[in-house]
């Protein structure tokens, strides 16, 4: 029995250590499943400047690039872009270029335009500031450090005092590249996966907003400034609404027609179907 006690004793130590231990990037086999909403998009699709169109999009990394003589990652897309003027188009191709700072705890991003950044520091401790997602210049103070498991491997979460969170070798949950403009843009990181890792929950995200279900139901206006009405030929059970932390607001027992948004914000609208669950981004104005 000593014997088994010391054993357990001695596993709950090493998972503590591995759970205490600093977790980069996966830039060999990581997927990111993220979705955006700005005006114009943020992949370049064909929506005019002045219209919100919707981005939903993997990132991976797929080969390597030298900038300034400093070896960075590809970082690649694939996913879809769809707006009130724009049908739901496949889109793909390079996005920029990112590398890890194992040593420094830190994540560089190069973008298309050749604009480097430091897009990541996880060398922060409760009390620390961080940038907080699409407000430009706005940062955060750090409340409460914690652990989430991904792909059986834990990584810290660091939460601000609204709730706001970035995780090592995650990134934001915002979006693997968080949006910089102003306003209400957003982003939101849906998923995480790993080629060949069976401990990963896949991220099917992207592959559900590929069915054919974008072109049977329609959500709008959006952005509104309350009401919001879903024309659909599928059998609509039941709407819940969350917020950009993830938080439930409300279910709508929808009976046809329109649901009311009361509160000015981006929010989640998953839409719960016969056949399928549908999600889409709605901004209340």
């Amino acid at each position: 029995m000593k014997h088994l006690i010391a054993f357990s004793v001695i596993l709950l130590t090493l998972s503590f250590a591995r759970a205490q231990e600093y977790k980069p990037f996966n830039l060999d086999s990581g997927l990111w499943c993220c979705m955006y909403n700005m005006k114009g998009g943020m992949f370049g699709g064909g929506t005019p400047g002045n219209i919100y169109a919707t981005d939903s999009v993997k990132f991976y990394c797929s080969g390597d690039t030298l900038i300034n003589s400093v070896a960075f990652k590809k970082l690649m897309y694939v996913g879809n872009t769809r707006s009130m003027v724009v049908p739901p188009t496949a889109i793909s191709g390079y996005y920029g270029a990112v590398r890890n700072d194992i040593p420094n705890k830190k994540v560089y991003f190069v973008s298309v335009s050749g604009t480097g950044e430091l897009l990541y520091d996880f060398d922060i401790a409760i009390g620390d500031s961080i940038p907080r997602g699409w407000f430009f210049g706005q940062k955060e103070p750090v409340v409460q450090i914690d652990s989430v498991q991904y792909c059986n491997e834990y990584h810290k979460k660091y939460i601000t005092s609204s709730g706001y969170s970035i995780i090592e070798g995650i990134g934001s949950q915002n979006g693997l590249i968080p949006p910089i403009s102003f306003g209400i843009s957003i982003g939101w990181t849906f998923g995480y996966e790993e080629y060949g890792n069976s401990s990963c929950t896949a991220c099917d995200f992207v592959a559900s907003i590929d069915s054919y279900s974008l072109n049977e139901l329609n959500i709008y206006p959006n952005p509104t400034n309350g009401e919001v009405k879903i024309v659909s030929d599928l059998n609509i059970r039941y709407i819940e609404l969350y917020d950009i932390a993830g938080t439930l607001i409300e279910s709508f027992n929808y009976a046809g027609g329109s649901i009311e948004i009361r509160n000015k914000g981006c929010y989640l609208l998953k839409i719960h179907t016969d056949s399928e669950i549908i999600i889409r981004k709605l901004i209340k104005e």
